[in-house]
């Protein structure tokens, strides 16, 4: 994957990195700065939605950026952004739409990172909304999810990556209808547990009272109690 020149930074609204405040977007709780030409500066076509510490103090951001792609730059693709505690940038992934893929002409960039989070080993965990065709392999295989609503709806994908920032798995939760996803959290053996919607239209999703976990392997587990 290609990404662009630009580096990207997101801290705490409550962090001073210059003599004024930071001030984040009304919906998020960071705030996106662009390194670009030794400068700070913020970049309004990149917008932070979550962030999480892991127990060294290195943080973890995710959100949605203008389009990797050369070809369509009218939306944006999910990010994911590890920054150590000085304040430097360890890596920045991009999980970029395909081209000629469901989206790619009409819905291509409403793609975006809603929550992050980290587990005791570093491994990272986001989960977010596309609804087109994404590679959500940063490196140099491939690991292709397609929206099952033709890019009319959102999705919801889940995705692993270890400390380095290399996919682990990659997950899609979706039918023909608008989903969305809130939250993600994980616990001490590595089950993954998101909050949402799925908008079914005449699709069962779980029609119990139970919940579903997503084990480490990333398959599907159901506890109907």
């Amino acid at each position: 994957m290609r990404l662009t020149a630009a580096v990207f930074l997101v801290v705490s609204a409550l962090v001073f990195i210059r003599p004024d405040p930071v001030e984040a977007w009304s919906s998020s709780d960071a705030a996106v700065l662009l390194i670009e030409h030794g400068t700070w500066q913020t970049w309004p076509a990149n917008t932070p939605s979550d962030t999480a510490v892991d127990s060294s103090g290195n943080s973890y951001i995710t959100g949605s950026i203008r389009e990797a792609s050369d070809c369509c730059g009218n939306g944006f693709d999910v990010y994911v952004s590890k920054v150590n505690s000085s304040g430097n940038i360890v890596w920045t992934k991009v999980f970029e739409t395909v081209p000629g893929g469901v989206g790619f002409f009409t819905h291509s960039g409403d793609d975006e990172g809603k929550a992050i989070t980290v587990d005791s080993s570093g491994n990272v965990y986001i989960t977010g909304l596309y609804r087109s065709t994404v590679d959500f392999d940063p490196g140099l295989g491939t690991m292709e999810l397609t929206n099952m609503g033709s890019g009319l709806h959102y999705d919801i994908f889940i995705v692993k990556l270890d400390s380095s920032g290399n996919l682990v798995w990659a997950k899609s939760v979706g039918v023909n209808g608008q989903d969305f996803v809130e939250d993600i959290a994980v616990d001490s053996s590595g089950n993954v547990y998101v909050t949402g919607f799925i908008g079914r239209e005449n699709n069962d999703f779980d029609p119990g009272p139970g919940t579903v976990t997503l084990p480490f392997n990333g398959n599907w587990a159901t506890n109907d109690q």
